[in-house]
C-alpha cells in the first residue's frame, strides 16, 4: 500500500506531466521562454510535497498553477499588438488576480528564476482582458 507521501508524489508527477503536455501553456512563446515557463511551473508543482496536502487540495492548487501560466502564455503572445497602457494594465489584473485568493500557492518556498529575482506566484483564476 501507497503512504500518503508516495500518493501525493506520484500525483504531483502527473500534474507535472500535464504541464508539458498542454501546449496552452507555452503555444505563444519561442522555445527558450517555454522552457523557462515550465521549469519554473515543475519547480512550483515539486514544491507542493513539502505541504503535505491532501488530494483535493494538490489538485486545486495544479489548476491554479496551470491557469496562472495560460495567462502569462496568453499575454506574451499578445503583446506585441498591445499598446504600452494595455500591457500594464494586463500585468496589473494578472498580479491582482494571483494575489486575490492568497491559497495554497501562496505558502511555496520562493524559487529564484533569473538572477536574484523571484517568483512568488498565488493564485486562483485568472480572468480575461
Amino acid at each position: 500500500m501507497q503512504s500518503e507521501a508516495e500518493a501525493a508524489a506520484d500525483l504531483i508527477q502527473r500534474f507535472v506531466e500535464q504541464l508539458y503536455e498542454d501546449e496552452r501553456l507555452t503555444d505563444n512563446l519561442a522555445d527558450q521562454s517555454a522552457g523557462t515557463l515550465l521549469k519554473w511551473g515543475e519547480a512550483r508543482l515539486k514544491s507542493l510535497a513539502e505541504l503535505n496536502l491532501d488530494e483535493a487540495a494538490l489538485d486545486g492548487a495544479a489548476h491554479q498553477l496551470r491557469s496562472i501560466m495560460r495567462s502569462i502564455n496568453r499575454l506574451a503572445g499578445q503583446h506585441v499588438d498591445l499598446s504600452e497602457d494595455e500591457l500594464v494594465e494586463g500585468l496589473i489584473d494578472l498580479v491582482e488576480d494571483t494575489l486575490k485568493y492568497g491559497d495554497t500557492l501562496s505558502t511555496l518556498p520562493e524559487e529564484p528564476t533569473h538572477g536574484e529575482e523571484t517568483w512568488n506566484i498565488s493564485d486562483s483564476e485568472t480572468q480575461e482582458w
